[in-house]
C-alpha cells in the first residue's frame, strides 16, 4: 500500500432465509448509517434488534431489490456462502464497498 494513501471499507452482510413454512426474508448486518443510506424508506423498527429485519419493516423491499440497491450503491459482492436442512434455507452475501 502506497504512504499517504487510505481505503475505507464499508461492509454489510446480508442473510437470507428461505423457509417453506414462513417465505422468505432477510437480515442486513452492519452500520444501520450505511443500511439507511442505501435503503431510506426502511423503518426505524426494522433496527430493534440492532441489525435490520425485513419481518420488522412494514416498508420492506424484496432481498432481490435490496440487493440490486447495493450493487447500485457501488457495493460488490466478495463472498458468499449458504447452508440448510429441508426445509430452511440460509445463503449469505458479504458486501463490500471501497472508497479512497
Amino acid at each position: 500500500m502506497e504512504q499517504g494513501s487510505s481505503n475505507n471499507l464499508d461492509i454489510v452482510s446480508m442473510v437470507i432465509w428461505l423457509s417453506t413454512g414462513n417465505g422468505k426474508f432477510f437480515e442486513l448486518h452492519g452500520s444501520r448509517d450505511i443500511i439507511k443510506q442505501v435503503l431510506p424508506q426502511s423503518s426505524e423498527t426494522a433496527f430493534r434488534w440492532g441489525y435490520y429485519n425485513s419481518p420488522a419493516d412494514p416498508d420492506r423491499q424484496s432481498y432481490t431489490q435490496a440487493l440490486e440497491a447495493f450493487l447500485k450503491a457501488g457495493f460488490k459482492i466478495e463472498g458468499s456462502s449458504g447452508a440448510g436442512t429441508q426445509g430452511l434455507l440460509r445463503a449469505q452475501y458479504i458486501l463490500v464497498k471501497r472508497s479512497s
